[in-house]
């Protein structure tokens, strides 16, 4: 199967999408997840290879979305399937570094990133935007210093700043990091990064603002991704995007939460149409 940059998938663990409208119109591959087990936070091994069996096809090209935070252990399956050199960059709100209480045996939606940086051989450079600092100590310390030079972090503070109007110091990072490097780009993006005045997810939430996100993804991508916009190219234009995932979806349950779905649908429909090239 060919695998294509403008392909998007809907995976459904839960029905926290019930109640959205983005993926409504037949452009989306759907698949029902629901039915596995060994699936909530942790991914069992059986899990894994069902669901990997049903992805393989598809590829890390094109957009994912995987319901909610629980489930960002998907971002692994995806980027494990990338075969060429690559930079990583994830919105979080937390590291998704940690060891899991299971032992590293165990995949996790909270050691997902910890799990790519030891298995990837192809994942050349992360760029981990959105915990705060003290996190990132107190989770990624033993990683900071054994992959120190591939791991770059934009802390919650340096967001705080950036949009304060101090954005010299996440700007810079991002030069050092995209200028003259060519390497292609895989974007994760857990919606729990963003401030609850944008959208709520199920998990404690950041400070990140929907124009700072665009800019940094026009940044990184080195063009204007959003659709019906101009590609205006900046410092590392053509950079390619392999694909994007997307999680943080606040729970449906029976009754449901009208407000946080269309808060998160609006979103979705956003990133749902970004121009990945």
């Amino acid at each position: 199967m060919e695998k294509k940059t403008d392909t998007k998938m809907l995976l459904e663990f839960t029905d926290s999408y019930r109640e959205q409208t983005f993926y409504r119109g037949g452009s989306f591959i759907r698949m029902d997840f629901s039915g596995i087990r060994g699936t909530d936070s942790y991914l069992d091994e059986m899990a894994r290879e069902e669901i990997l069996n049903r992805i393989r096809p598809y590829g890390a090209e094109g957009i994912h979305f995987f319901d909610s935070g629980n489930y960002h252990y998907m971002s692994r399956l995806f980027t494990g399937m990338i075969d060429e050199d690559y930079i990583l960059v994830d919105f979080d709100h937390h590291t998704d570094m940690q060891i899991p209480a299971f032992g590293l045996e165990l995949l996790s939606c909270g050691s997902w990133l910890r799990h790519a940086l030891m298995e990837e051989p192809h994942l050349k450079k992360v760029l981990l935007i959105g915990p705060p600092a003290e996190m990132i100590r107190e989770t990624a310390q033993d990683l900071t210093e054994e992959f120190g030079d591939r791991i770059v972090t934009i802390p919650e503070e340096e967001i705080g700043a950036a949009q304060a109007g101090e954005s010299g110091p996440l700007m810079e990072k991002l030069r050092r990091l995209f200028t003259g490097n060519a390497l292609p780009v895989y974007f994760s993006v857990d919606k729990d990064v963003f401030s609850v005045d944008i959208l709520r997810t199920n998990w404690d939430q950041g400070i990140l603002g929907e124009d700072l996100f665009f800019e940094i993804l026009r940044i990184c991508a080195g063009y204007e991704m959003r659709g019906g916009c101009s590609q205006t190219e900046s410092e590392g234009a053509n950079r390619r995007i392999i694909g994007m995932d997307v999680c943080g979806e606040f729970p449906a349950f029976a009754g449901g939460d009208a407000e946080a779905a269309e808060e998160n649908d609006r979103m979705n429909g956003k990133l749902a149409e970004l121009k990945l090239r």
